[in-house]
């Protein structure tokens, strides 16, 4: 049910992060040179430097194997954000290994992050040997890159698992036939609920309700009552997408979903 795993190359696994290329994003030049410090005296010795998410973004794509180490203090967009977008492109540059340094934030915050797709969340200040930690850690032993509707990048999961057993993957109680597959998706349009309106979010709760109102009329799940929850996922990844827009953009991205779905099953 949750997409592809797709392992990272071993020999970019088991390149030390001190021989690649280091981009540092942080606009406060007095933070961005006590990282650019920490990093020297660890040993890189190839060190960018971007003050926004724009110039960063760039630096990235044009780099082969580089490293993100990314800033999150005042908005989303300039940390996970920029992490999100570069995880939802087509080129190489969405696997890239991204740290993000943070003051110290709340759970929801840091699962904000986690679902941008982090590969890290550093949180400020940080000892210099537990940052080389942290950083040796997400490039010799990177989570795997995992790609669904909603999410794409290093897997949120933990404890990490030591095999591909089936028994790890979300839909793991259909296939073992624990659950249906309808009542397995139910229980994500309740979920998706929960944690929306948990984290504030009452239109991409709304797509949560519109998912479980269809499923409420189901009795199975058939080939097109599997593309209308699909697109319930779409939709919450537009509205991941969209975070920063306008209240209206978000808006027609959930009324569009609403008159797909109702044209759909008068169908």
């Amino acid at each position: 049910m949750d997409g592809d795993l797709i392992e990272l190359d071993v020999k970019r696994r088991t390149r030390d992060w001190r021989e690649r290329p280091l981009i540092v994003l942080d606009a406060v030049r007095f933070t961005r040179n006590l990282t650019l410090d920490m990093l020297r005296h660890a040993g890189a010795r190839r060190l960018n430097t971007a003050s926004n998410a724009k110039a960063a973004s760039w630096m990235v794509r044009e780099s082969r194997d580089a490293i993100l180490i990314a800033d999150w203090r005042d908005s989303f967009q300039t940390g996970p954000g920029l992490i999100r977008s570069l995880r939802r492109g087509s080129g190489p540059e969405r696997h890239v290994p991204a740290l993000v340094l943070s003051d110290r934030r709340g759970v929801v915050e840091i699962e904000d992050a986690r679902d941008a797709g982090v590969s890290a969340i550093a949180v400020r200040p940080i000892p210099t040997q537990a940052f080389i930690d942290r950083l040796g850690e997400i490039t010799t032993h990177p989570r795997r890159f995992i790609e669904t509707a909603r999410f794409s990048g290093p897997d949120r999961r933990t404890p990490r698992p030591r095999t591909h057993d089936p028994d790890y993957k979300r839909g793991a109680d259909v296939v073992a036939g624990r659950t249906t597959e309808l009542d397995a998706a139910r229980a994500q349009a309740r979920a998706i609920i929960f944690e929306k309106l948990r984290r504030n979010d009452p239109l991409a709760a709304r797509v949560g309700r519109s998912m479980e109102r269809f499923l409420s009329a189901m009795d199975r799940i058939d080939e097109k009552s599997a593309e209308i929850i699909e697109l319930h996922r779409m939709t919450l990844g537009k509205l991941d997408d969209h975070r920063g827009a306008e209240m209206n953009v978000r808006l027609d991205i959930v009324a569009g979903l609403e008159r797909l779905v109702e044209r759909r099953t008068a169908a």
